[in-house]
């Protein structure tokens, strides 16, 4: 069995759409995946009552305020209502810092908009929206440049994101029913 458990749509900072990471990974031979986007379950959602020709498992991706790069991701079956609330809270604080970074992008002098850019994206507005829309109007030459020079930590127009702690996220993901990993430790 050929499974992908880490995997991300456009709710998040994914390219494809639910049902088209779905159709993707069945074209790569994947016979069941998770969809673990960013501080959101829109994407895994957005196919409850479809037909799928594989199983795709509930899941999500938490950044860890106290461990530098580290993500969380959980997996489950259920409603999870208190978990899903704080995910709803996060995603909100994550436009209020996205906005907050184009905003110091533009007293820079790029000539961004906020919401041509969450009207691009199809979920949540995070850094990599914004590189790309800065590639877009040839800013920068990629992504990677947008990070390095603009967006990234300690860079001129980063805002620090709002996360929960490892004690916060652990406990919450295992009383909500789901089953906590770690994301590409280094």
């Amino acid at each position: 069995m050929k499974p992908d458990l880490h995997m991300h749509t456009t709710a998040s900072d994914g390219v494809l759409s639910p049902r088209e990471l779905v159709d993707f990974a069945v074209s790569r031979g994947v016979m069941m995946m998770a969809i673990t986007d960013h501080d959101t379950f829109d994407g895994v959602d957005s196919l409850r009552g479809m037909d799928l020709p594989i199983p795709v498992i509930t899941g999500v991706e938490l950044s860890i305020a106290d461990m530098k790069g580290l993500h969380l991701l959980g997996y489950g079956l259920t409603e999870a209502p208190e978990l899903r609330g704080i995910v709803r809270d996060l995603a909100r604080k994550r436009l209020t810092r996205a906005q907050r970074m184009v905003e110091k992008l533009c007293e820079m002098g790029f000539e961004l908009d906020y919401e041509a850019i969450r009207a691009n994206c199809k979920g949540t507005v995070g850094r990599l929206h914004i590189a790309r829309a800065m590639v877009e109007k040839a800013y920068v030459r990629n992504t990677e440049q947008a990070f390095d020079r603009y967006i990234g930590d300690d860079c001129p127009a980063y805002v620090p994101n709002e996360r929960l702690t490892m004690a916060e996220a652990l406990p919450l993901l295992l009383r909500n029913g789901f089953v906590p990993v770690l994301a590409h430790p280094d």
